[in-house]
């Protein structure tokens, strides 16, 4: 399953790449669209999906296809409507990813690795700190200090955020 999975985000990321060089779609023309065009697109296209999956003459079909008129006006003619649903979906996909760039982009988004980061140097201060025989932290446990990860950041660092492991 896990191999499915990146085939998949394999096959995302290469229309991605293709949209970039076979239609010209840079950041600058997606920062654009920020009336959440791309959005509807997206589901637009996922509905368009549904309606080609789901057999002719079920209300259902006509439903999605409705749906993704009034979503995206364009989304009954051409390519979107006749697109295979996988094909489709994975076209979704990509618009919401180039959304979700775009917002990024818009809102000065720090990385999640950038964030970890941060969180693992505050966490290397509390042991470090713990280690030290003069420290106040000395006397803690190793769950009190790690607890102690909880409060406000310092000066110049993001606030602490929940890592998986």
């Amino acid at each position: 399953m896990r191999d499915h999975t990146y085939q998949i985000l394999n096959d995302i990321y290469a229309e991605r790449l293709r949209q970039e060089a076979a239609e010209g779609f840079t950041p600058e023309q997606e920062d654009l669209h920020d009336f959440g065009e791309m959005a509807r697109a997206a589901a637009a296209y996922a509905l368009a999906a549904c309606a080609y999956s789901i057999p002719a003459g079920n209300v259902m079909r006509d439903i999605c296809r409705d749906r993704a008129s009034k979503i995206f006006p364009t989304a009954v003619f051409g390519e979107m409507a006749n697109c295979p649903p996988r094909e489709g979906l994975i076209r979704a996909c990509v618009l919401l990813m180039a959304d979700i760039a775009r917002i990024d982009r818009r809102d000065g988004w720090q990385s999640k690795l950038d964030r970890t980061d941060a969180s693992s140097r505050r966490f290397a201060r509390v042991r470090d700190a713990a280690a030290s025989a003069d420290s106040p932290a000395a006397r803690l446990t190793g769950q009190e200090a790690t607890i102690g990860l909880g409060g406000p950041a310092p000066a110049g660092e993001p606030p602490p955020d929940r890592v998986l492991p």
